[in-house]
């Protein structure tokens, strides 16, 4: 019985300690005293290029050539969406396919053009696609 007791109060004793040490950590500092926090609107600004559609569609094609497994891409670009056909070897199974795409689709994710970029990997989806872009030109 004595040891539950003391468990018990061993317990409580913790806790109002935790109570007290939140509470200091929630009081406002007085203003002024913290003199290691800098405000930095823009510290190293770049600018955007202003590219073409066609220049940006061959920049985002050469993205997702780089990819291993594809062979050739295109792409066609309308605003700020993109659609990028690749040509993968049409031996390949349905989710090395799935996975290839996804590999761009990734790749392209961290360049500012590919962020909406759709994946087609349809021959005949990439044949329509490389039309449209003559068509562009």
């Amino acid at each position: 019985m004595k040891l539950i007791l003391l468990l018990l109060s061993g317990i409580f004793l913790l806790a109002a300690c935790q109570q007290q040490e939140e509470d200091s950590l929630l009081q406002e500092k007085p203003q002024g005293t913290d003199t290691n926090m800098q405000y930095v609107t823009d510290s190293d600004p770049v600018e955007p290029e202003d590219k073409t559609t066609q220049e940006t569609a061959r920049h985002l094609a050469r993205l997702a050539v780089e990819v291993p497994d594809v062979k050739d891409a295109t792409a066609l670009v309308a605003g700020n969406y993109a659609v990028v056909g690749i040509d993968v070897d049409k031996d390949l199974d349905r989710s090395r396919v799935g996975v290839i795409k996804y590999s761009v689709a990734e790749a392209l994710e961290d360049d500012p053009d590919g962020k909406n970029a759709v994946i087609v990997a349809d021959a005949d989806g990439v044949e329509r696609i490389r039309d449209l872009g003559e068509k562009d030109v």
